[in-house]
């Protein structure tokens, strides 16, 4: 916090994208060996926040947003600080993932059931271009407390995705 506090003091500028398309928000989420811990990094949102940024809807080349990293690799601290900030919980990425979709993808139960409470109850049967909802992602990752977890929120175990080939095995759709 030291050395980000001196790079804004010194005039750092906190609007720039890369041209991954990320903004500093990004790079505070699933780097542990950058910041050496586990630990939230709501101080370094609240330190750009008073640093007047504000760009947390920004989205990389994939669609990723700051609030689809920290439902990744993040904490319910850091969605709840999100929140507080402006960042919107239902961003869309080219793959028509919301953040929820990535807090089950990376098994992040924290931040599932944080971003849950800032969703309407029809998350649970929101289909990407798959047609896949979050059910068949926990079950692709082969995690019985994600599965438990989603279906504990009411998804729909009979959904069937789309028929298509789109990230699917040769051989494996007919």
């Amino acid at each position: 916090m030291a050395i980000a506090r001196l790079f804004l003091e010194r005039g750092a500028k906190i609007d720039h994208i890369s041209a991954k398309g990320w903004t500093p928000a990004f790079n505070l989420f699933g780097y542990r060996w950058i910041h050496g811990s586990d630990e939230p990094c709501t101080e370094y949102l609240d330190l750009l926040s008073a640093a007047s940024f504000s760009e947390f809807d920004i989205q990389d080349v994939d669609g990723w947003s700051a609030m689809h990293r920290a439902a990744a690799f993040g904490s319910c601290e850091d969605i709840a600080a999100l929140v507080s900030h402006g960042a919107p919980c239902a961003l869309l990425t080219t793959m028509e993932w919301a953040p929820i979709r990535c807090a089950v993808k990376f098994e992040n139960e924290n931040t599932f059931v944080e971003l849950a409470k800032h969703l309407p109850p029809s998350f649970v049967d929101e289909k990407d271009i798959r047609g896949w909802t979050i059910l068949h992602e926990a079950a692709s990752m082969g995690s019985r407390t994600m599965l438990r977890l989603v279906l504990r929120y009411g998804a729909d175990p009979h959904i069937t995705s789309y028929k298509t080939s789109y990230l699917v095995p040769q051989g494996c759709v007919k």
